[in-house]
């Protein structure tokens, strides 16, 4: 698996984890159609870049990471590599942290209180189950921890066990999307 930093890479050479769930058909965001065209450059991708719930969420990363932390008594790492599939060099991720486990990893999130429901009992928004999924495969993990905290006043904390099945999946997936559609446009 080789390993490089996020800043060098330029995301419409790759599938990333946030794009995984747009090839599946379980992204609310975004279409099959809509990563098609920015992956083959006939669109711009969207400029997130002064998005202030995008800063915000940046921001409130670290809080997020910590108050799990607190919460689970699980101790966390940064880590800033991107992760590639051992074939197809175009599959990427890059994850939130590492949990100081051996076996996990974790990603935070946040988002409004209009998504609550989203997130009650067992709930996990599908487009961040595939994310969490994608980021296990590529970093050879057995458990996934999601986090995130729901209109700046309640924190959930979720784990998902890593699902080969569905990973395999996944990666057949992404590999039809690049190779008949993205690289053939």
């Amino acid at each position: 698996m080789s390993q490089t930093t996020l800043e060098t890479l330029d995301r419409t050479k790759l599938i990333g984890g946030s794009d995984i769930s747009a090839i599946m058909g379980l992204n609310p965001w975004k279409s099959a159609l809509q990563l098609w065209l920015e992956k083959t450059g006939k669109v711009p991708p969207p400029d997130l870049s002064n998005v202030e719930r995008v800063e915000i969420g940046i921001e409130l990363e670290e809080f997020v990471s910590r108050k799990f932390e607190r919460k689970t008594g699980l101790k966390l790492r940064r880590d800033n590599r991107t992760l590639r599939h051992p074939i197809y060099d175009y599959m990427a991720g890059h994850i939130d942290r590492m949990v100081l486990d051996g076996e996990s990893i974790f990603e935070a999130k946040t988002t409004s209180a209009w998504m609550e429901k989203e997130w009650e009992a067992e709930e996990i928004p599908q487009a961040y189950i595939l994310q969490l999924m994608w980021y296990m495969g590529l970093a050879k993990r057995d458990r996934g921890f999601i986090a995130v905290l729901i209109g700046g006043q309640k924190f959930v904390w979720k784990e998902i066990r890593f699902d080969e099945e569905l990973f395999q999946k996944m990666v057949e997936s992404a590999r039809v999307f690049w190779e008949n559609f993205v690289l053939l446009d």
